[in-house]
């Protein structure tokens, strides 16, 4: 299993968190075009690293065929969001985000894993404020 750890978007490599998920499946990329409904062109494209910001639509049917956990869904909307604000927002820091290895966790168990994160950002930021 692919266990990232991205302090910021240059880290990150959408192309090759792609790649590796459709070879963990055993597909070529004519096989995941064929699943997908886009071409094999268009994913070797995205796996080249020529194309950066596939749509969420592209990102969904990734998700759906190469069973993507919901968590990383969120992540990687989440990352092609940022890639697309990057040109607007060039003064604003980069977003930590943190990828885990959620293998085998229930869907329960993931969304409890959210809640505690944004409890924890909860507090973090009350800590920030009240110090000054």
């Amino acid at each position: 299993s692919e266990v990232g750890r991205v302090e910021d978007r240059g880290m990150f490599e959408l192309s090759t968190y792609l790649k590796t998920k459709r070879k963990q499946y055993g597909m070529t990329q004519t096989e995941l075009a064929e699943r997908t409904g886009l071409t094999s062109a268009y994913i070797s494209q995205i796996e080249n690293g020529k194309r950066k910001k596939p749509s969420r639509e592209v990102i969904k049917k990734f998700a759906k065929v190469l069973s993507i956990p919901n968590i990383e869904v969120m992540q990687l909307l989440e990352f092609i969001a940022d890639e697309a604000d990057e040109t607007k927002n060039a003064q604003e820091p980069a977003k930590n985000i943190q990828w885990f290895d959620i293998t085998g966790l229930s869907e329960k168990d993931i969304q409890h894993i959210q809640e505690q994160i944004e409890l924890l950002k909860i507090r973090a930021e009350r800590e920030k404020n009240k110090n000054g």
